[in-house]
């Protein structure tokens, strides 16, 4: 009974190290990772006049003062 007991200790302890050692580093210690400056410093969000999406100033296209997600969206000139 004694040998089953140490091997069933042995087994679990091989797999609570496995585990522990594949775990995700502690996010606290890790070293910070640097996100853009237009996420830092925010950038004007614009509304699709055709479709209402919000999307950033710099990624629309616009149009007699109007913001537009896509060409498809333009109205004909």
């Amino acid at each position: 009974m004694s040998r089953l007991f140490v091997i069933a200790l042995i087994i679990f302890l091989i797999i609570y190290f496995f585990k522990r050692k594949n775990l995700p580093k502690n996010p606290l210690n890790s070293p910070k990772k640097t996100k853009k400056a237009t996420s830092i410093a925010g950038e004007a969000m614009v509304k699709c006049k055709t479709c209402g999406v919000h999307l950033p100033i710099s990624e629309a296209l616009t149009r007699k003062d109007e913001f537009f997600c896509n060409a498809t969206h333009l109205p004909p000139e």
